[in-house]
């Protein structure tokens, strides 16, 4: 059980506020309003028992959790947005993306200083991405399309980027110092060591939830997710290189997606550890007159195989709305936002049994793999996974 708030938080919102970079350590984002008010709280969760106990190693009274990263075991990045007015009063002076920067694993934080720029970056904060010394991260200003790339040398940030075409700015995938990616709303951005160069491309503009990695082989392996407009549906789609190394390619096209899922919904997060271990989480919405008001809302999880996209079921389903993050250190260990709680498939962690949560004064739970079964409260319910779909007996 992850201790701390009353009710009404949420874990990993954003999609990019879970983030594990070692079996068993997990760090996550709980973000509610202040009873009474818009103003956004939130604490930062560690767990290094693999959810067996938690501590809150992070509390904005005014921020709203966006991401969180790592380079390592030490080196921790916290981003947050400062509404500390409320959103219907514009959040304020003082609005904008932080950073936050622990050296020593979350016992210590320290606020970065960020660029000074016109107009000013008082907006929203996506994601980081990156290796020590060099990570990357994209902010915004109220109101402006226009994004900015920021880069962390290990010393101080500065703009390396900024996009002058109204198209927001890219979310990044960082394969090396000189091979980061970043799809926007008409167009992907190349990062080659040397300069920044933009291809247009179709309406990716509800597509935003991406993942990368150059395999064993050399083979790039680029993902992007989300929906093909209006909400309809889960839909993931494959970057084909030219040739190998290449770094130019393409898409496809708005409708040339690997996979597809549902007609009223839309992928949340990506994740992936190799070629053949790519992750994609989505909700999707029925019985509804519209998109969105249907009864039958649900979570889900895909996983491809290295042939085949399918759905992952898990004893818990139908998986409530939302399914918001997805992080994990490889195909054993995968973890997974659902609202107020964590899902997730990994190795054998002590107590053998976790419970889960009251309905009121926590955030929420952890349900976790022990040994050969998954553990919810007393009840141990026995898994196997053939590495595509966890597959429970009684």
């Amino acid at each position: 059980t992850i201790p701390g708030p009353p009710g009404g938080a949420k874990l990993a919102e954003t999609g990019r506020g879970l983030w594990t970079g070692s079996p068993g350590e997990v760090y996550v984002w709980a973000t509610r309003p202040r009873p009474t008010t818009d103003i956004p709280e939130s604490w930062l969760y560690k767990t290094s028992d693999g959810g067996a106990t938690w501590s809150s190693v992070l509390y904005l009274p005014d921020s709203g959790g966006r991401a969180v990263w790592g380079t390592g075991p030490s080196e921790i990045f916290a981003g947050a947005w400062r509404c500390p007015s409320g959103s219907a009063a514009a959040c304020g002076t003082g609005r904008g993306p932080q950073i936050f920067r622990s050296t020593d694993g979350g016992a210590s934080w320290v606020q970065q200083t960020l660029p000074t720029t016109s107009p000013p970056i008082d907006g929203d904060i996506a994601h980081f991405a990156g290796a020590p010394n060099d990570v990357y991260t994209t902010v915004t200003t109220w109101g402006d399309p226009n994004g900015r790339i920021l880069r962390y040398n290990g010393t101080s940030w500065s703009v390396v980027f900024t996009d002058t075409r109204g198209d927001y700015p890219p979310s990044l995938v960082y394969i090396s110092a000189n091979e980061i990616y970043g799809t926007t709303c008409w167009g992907q951005w190349l990062w080659n060591g040397i300069t920044w160069t933009y291809v247009p491309g179709f309406d990716f503009c509800d597509a935003g939830s991406n993942w990368g990695m150059r395999d064993a082989q050399g083979t790039l392996q680029l993902y992007n997710s989300g929906n093909n407009n209006f909400t309809n549906g889960v839909k993931v789609w494959k970057f084909t290189e030219s040739s190998p190394g290449s770094k130019s390619g393409s898409w496809g096209s708005k409708f040339g997606y690997v996979f597809s899922d549902g007609s009223c919904g839309s992928a949340y997060g990506m994740w992936g550890s190799a070629g053949n271990d790519v992750w994609a989480i989505g909700n999707l919405y029925f019985g509804g007159t519209s998109c969105g008001a249907g009864p039958s809302n649900e979570g889900r999880i895909y996983r491809f195989n290295g042939t085949s996209w399918g759905r992952v079921t898990t004893p818990f389903d139908p998986l409530p709305l939302s399914v918001t993050a997805i992080a994990g250190t490889g195909p054993g260990d995968v973890w997974v936002a659902n609202n107020a709680r964590l899902l997730h498939l990994g190795s054998p962690f002590t107590p053998p049994a976790l419970s889960l949560a009251p309905p009121t004064g926590v955030v929420g739970t952890v349900v976790t793999s022990t040994g050969s079964g998954f553990a919810v409260g007393e009840t141990p319910i026995g898994v196997t996974f053939d590495g595509a779909a966890v597959v429970t007996t009684p």
